[in-house]
């Protein structure tokens, strides 16, 4: 199966009933960094599965890409600080030093310390 094929079956996943296949799914395609993916994996944002988020968070700051910015900010609110965590680390990522105001705003009230490490390490939180 060549990459893109692959590509292909990861998107399918992406809608499968088991939050487990949804997760492996994304972290694929962050893996694969297709800008093709990235549509899929802002939709799966909303999950109710936070592993799922936190997948498709990662993967998305893997693969990049200025249009998913204003998905990972909204995702600073995530109730989960993993998928805080991974959306201050794919925002830095993405665009480096431009939206460090924006994320220290979102999370002035933040108070896992996880995340809080992730904030001093990258943004100087």
């Amino acid at each position: 199966m060549n990459i893109r094929n692959w590509e292909q079956e990861c998107i399918l996943r992406l809608g499968d009933s088991d939050s487990q296949v949804r997760s492996d799914a994304a972290f694929a395609l962050g893996e694969i960094g297709s800008g093709d993916s990235i549509q899929p994996l802002l939709d799966l944002l909303k999950d109710f599965d936070k592993q799922v988020r936190k997948n498709a968070v990662r993967a998305l700051g893997l693969i990049g890409g200025c249009q998913a910015i204003p998905f990972l900010l909204e995702s600073l609110k995530d109730s989960s600080p993993f998928v805080r965590g991974n959306a201050v680390l794919a925002i830095v990522k993405i665009s480096g030093e431009l939206h460090w105001a924006e994320i220290k705003q979102i999370l002035t009230a933040e108070d896992h310390r996880w995340v809080l490490c992730l904030m001093k390490r990258h943004i100087g939180g």
